[in-house]
């Protein structure tokens, strides 16, 4: 997985064929200069860091969609997931490390 410099997407890519597997963009320009990837343990899901506009998107790459998104005060700088995968950790420019756990969603609420 990579970010595109030139069309501010995320792309998914074959290694051993060099082809792009899936293109993930954000609905606004959410994605911009990308600081920081990392993918859970069954290449499921990725999160990303952008310095550009200061967010940390969670990434689903079967769907190719934005599951879910934070955005910080400052640029964000890095991101990774914890061992368990139901944190991440995300650090900004100004020395700020933000843990972000993740929850299941309960669609059936209003």
């Amino acid at each position: 997985m990579s970010p595109s410099h030139r069309d501010d997407t995320l792309r998914l890519w074959n290694l051993e064929t060099g082809q792009t597997l899936r293109t993930l963009e954000a609905q606004t320009s959410e994605i911009g200069r990308v600081t920081g990837l990392a993918l859970t343990s069954d290449g499921r899901h990725a999160v990303s860091s952008s310095s550009y506009d200061e967010t940390v998107i969670l990434w689903d790459l079967e769907g190719g969609k934005k599951i879910a998104s934070f955005t910080g005060d400052h640029p964000m700088t890095a991101c990774i997931f914890t061992p368990v995968e139901r944190t991440i950790i995300a650090g900004d420019e100004s020395g700020r490390v933000h843990f972000l756990q993740l929850v299941e969603a309960d669609e059936t609420r209003a």
